[in-house]
């Protein structure tokens, strides 16, 4: 027998094979890492809320209606002082924060909507002009509460207590502060 008969004919082309199938494994890879991402980060929060991805586009990640109003208001010479009979409430949302909870490793995350209810139109103003300093708080304020913590219900109102205790710090004003979480997912 010779030297080339007992080398299978398969052997040798094997890692030109391997070679040749790389760049497709590396684009399989990254299409799954973009499409997560975007499941993770567009496709999710727009689910949660109930309206479509293209829609949350649109439609203007800070403030809410509320918010439209109460600078209608100021605008037309409102001092943000209520009328007997008028509602004076405002709503100043925080949408889609993401963190990692205390303990988690990075493992887990919590994705949230937070929305700041105020009497105040001075405030709610300023809650506009501190954007990143507001979220800040609420990430560190959250970010230091286990997994377990925040699944659990009967903690929901003393975690809504101590970030109003972070707001009240952040903007030293004494308006009536009700928190809201319109959005709440653990993952």
């Amino acid at each position: 027998m010779s030297a080339d008969a007992q080398t299978p004919p398969a052997a040798d082309s094997s890692p030109s094979k391997m070679k040749a199938m790389m760049p497709f494994a590396l684009a399989l890879v990254l299409g799954l890492a973009v499409g997560g991402a975007s499941g993770v980060f567009v496709v999710g929060p727009a689910m949660a809320k109930g309206i479509s991805p293209a829609a949350s586009a649109a439609r203007p990640a800070r403030g809410t209606d509320a918010t439209a109003s109460a600078e209608d208001a100021s605008a037309e010479g409102g001092d943000g002082e209520a009328k007997p009979g008028e509602s004076t409430n405002q709503v100043y949302t925080l949408d889609n924060l993401v963190l990692n909870p205390a303990e988690s490793g990075g493992t887990r995350f919590l994705l949230l909507s937070v929305a700041f209810e105020t009497t105040s139109a001075a405030l709610l103003e300023d809650m506009k002009t501190r954007d990143a300093e507001l979220r800040d708080a609420v990430l560190v304020t959250l970010g230091a509460k286990t997994v377990e913590q925040l699944a659990d219900m009967r903690l929901r109102e003393q975690i809504k207590a101590e970030l109003t205790v972070a707001a009240r710090k952040l903007f030293k004003k004494k308006a009536t502060l009700r928190i809201y979480f319109p959005q709440f997912v653990i993952q």
